[in-house]
């Protein structure tokens, strides 16, 4: 797809962390992350828990994030993934009932929790599930081979489009469905000469046009009215959801002398794409070099000596004077 540039650029690429657990004996990889305000938490493979916060070290330094405390869950498991809690407030006076499906090996169970967990029924999937996204009544799942919507409240399930389109493939294909908005899903389905993204609503109907790919995406990552994509060669594709149009393409990552081999190593390699739907605070080195201290030279001049009121009539004058002569006398 040819790329059709905005005059100001969606997304501009900044580290906000150098390099993790660069001091520990121990190999370890970075599993999951996610950015709330001015913390990001950080998840590893040997189960530690990472907490940066934004801050200046020195007043003369810019602002960067520095490890406030770390902590380990038990059985070194790694945190393959973590979710910002919602705000923590009163309850409202009356309750809403939570409505949840879970998806199990061979069907889909519905709950309903009130003050009790109740449940509701079962749903057969003779095929399985490997990811599914939920849309009020409605779920969009994949299985092994296809891409299907099944209405929980009838119980019923219809075939969308097949995972992978390409004849020849062997490989699995990593399923991907993205929540557009209340009514719209895309789902990705990979082709002989890339892959193709297709959104659709609740009754399986092309909605927009497609989204095209060169090859079939690493993550995909939602930030309305964009998508952003990162493809096997480490580069990432931001598409517009409204006109379906490439808007802009950030390379992979070049070597360079000057970073040492394990922060060289950090940024190489681009694992996934995470969204921060309640955003997060990025420091500016602008705005550290605005706020520096700067000589400013003063110029001095004397100050212009106003001038006497003269009187506006002869009576005036004669006044003045008068007043200057008693004040002679005085």
């Amino acid at each position: 797809m040819a790329l059709k540039a905005l005059d100001v650029p969606p997304y501009r690429i900044q580290p906000l962390i150098a390099a993790i657990n660069e001091s520990s004996s121990t190999p370890t990889l970075l599993t999951s992350a996610q950015a709330l305000g001015l913390e990001v938490y950080v998840g590893c493979s040997n189960g530690d828990l990472l907490r940066y916060a934004l801050q200046a070290e020195d007043p003369t330094k810019p602002e960067s994030y520095t490890l406030l405390s770390r902590q380990t869950l038990p059985n070194d498991k790694p945190i393959e993934e973590i979710r910002p809690a919602p705000s923590f407030s009163d309850p409202p006076a009356k309750v809403d009932p939570i409505e949840f499906c879970v998806i199990k090996r061979n069907n889909i169970a519905l709950y309903s929790l009130r003050e009790r967990l109740f449940f509701q029924k079962e749903i057969p999937l003779p095929q399985g599930a490997t990811l599914a996204r939920r849309i009020g009544r409605y779920v969009c799942v994949a299985d092994k081979e296809f891409y299907n919507i099944i209405d929980l409240e009838d119980a019923s399930l219809f075939p969308l489009l097949p995972l992978s389109q390409a004849f020849e493939n062997t490989q699995p294909v990593k399923p991907f469905i993205t929540v557009i908005d209340s009514f719209e899903f895309l789902a990705l389905s990979f082709t002989e000469t890339g892959t193709l993204g297709v959104f659709v609503n609740s009754n399986g109907e092309p909605v927009r046009g497609t989204l095209q790919w060169p090859s079939h995406p690493e993550a995909i990552c939602l930030d309305y009215p964009y998508i952003a994509t990162l493809l096997v060669n480490g580069t990432i594709e931001i598409h517009s959801v409204e006109t379906q149009e490439l808007v802009q393409v950030v390379p992979a990552p070049s070597s360079s002398p000057s970073l040492s081999p394990s922060v060289e190593g950090s940024l190489a390699q681009r694992l996934s794409l995470v969204a921060c739907l309640n955003g997060y605070m990025v420091p500016s080195p602008q705005r550290s070099n605005k706020m520096r201290l700067k000589r400013v030279s003063l110029v001095r001049k004397p100050l212009p000596t106003l001038p006497h009121d003269e009187p506006e009539s002869i009576e005036e004058k004669r006044e003045v004077d008068d007043d200057e002569i008693a004040d002679e006398k005085i």
